[in-house]
Formats: C-alpha cells, sequence, structure tokens
C-alpha cells in the first residue's frame, strides 16, 4: 500500500485531459458573458444553450 501511495508522489503526471477539459469549459463561459454583454447592449434578446 505504501509503494502506491510513493508512486502518487513521485511519479509526474503525463495525463493532461482534465486540465484540457477545464479550459475549454472556462473559454465556453467566457465567450456566452461576452455575447450575453455584447447583446445586452445592443438591446437582442438571447439565449445560450450548452
Amino acid at each position: 500500500m505504501m509503494e502506491l501511495a510513493k508512486n502518487f508522489i513521485d511519479v509526474p503526471q503525463t495525463e493532461r485531459g482534465g486540465e484540457i477539459a477545464k479550459k475549454g469549459f472556462d473559454f465556453l463561459a467566457c465567450w456566452a458573458l461576452s455575447h450575453m454583454f455584447e447583446y445586452e447592449l445592443q438591446g437582442k434578446e438571447y439565449v445560450f444553450d450548452f
């Protein structure tokens, strides 16, 4: 059991999928907010679905 715990500390992480996915969700939220503000300033109606 200690060997497994030691490996979690000593072996560098190679998987980046979760990190990349989070960046995608952050981008999507920022995109929606920027468009929402643009539509508000222009008086347009909007609905975002994702």
